[in-house]
């Protein structure tokens, strides 16, 4: 009698620790930030960083083409880790994010060709620039609101 009911008792606790560490397990992975919060997370801080570029600063094309280089590699990154972990991730987040990106790098072409063009239209593109980046700004902005 004695031996059936350790036994009973040895397999009660391995079967409640099962259950108990298999619910941690759950909860670890569950307070995970999911790639939807990753990506509204860097798209709000890179809001943040555009907001403290200047059109007037002298450095203006260096500082926008470091973070336009940095946004897209971020978020080429968020797009390879949502491939491999198949998760999908809310439509309107996923439409926005392609859109910034697209925005970025159309942008980013725009101040390559103004860093290398030195001839006539350097102005112009130069104000073409500045304008596209308030623009810019404006569409990280409206999406974070």
């Amino acid at each position: 009698m004695k031996t059936k009911f350790s036994i009973l008792f040895t397999l009660t606790t391995i079967l409640l620790t099962g259950i108990l560490f298999s619910c941690q397990q759950q909860k670890k992975k569950g307070s995970e930030e999911s790639i939807e919060e990753k990506v509204e997370q860097e798209v709000e801080n890179f809001g943040n960083r555009l907001s403290q570029i200047s059109e007037t600063d002298p450095a203006f094309a260096e500082k926008l083409e470091a973070e336009l280089e940095t946004f897209e590699a971020t978020m080429e990154e968020f797009s390879e880790e949502m491939e491999a972990a198949g998760e999908d991730v809310n439509k309107e987040v996923d439409e926005i994010a392609h859109t910034l990106l697209a925005e970025a790098r159309q942008l980013n072409q725009k101040l390559d060709r103004w860093s290398e063009d030195a001839g006539e239209g350097l102005s112009e593109l130069k104000n073409e620039v500045q304008k596209d980046f308030v623009q810019f700004k404006q569409s990280v902005n409206d999406w974070l609101n």
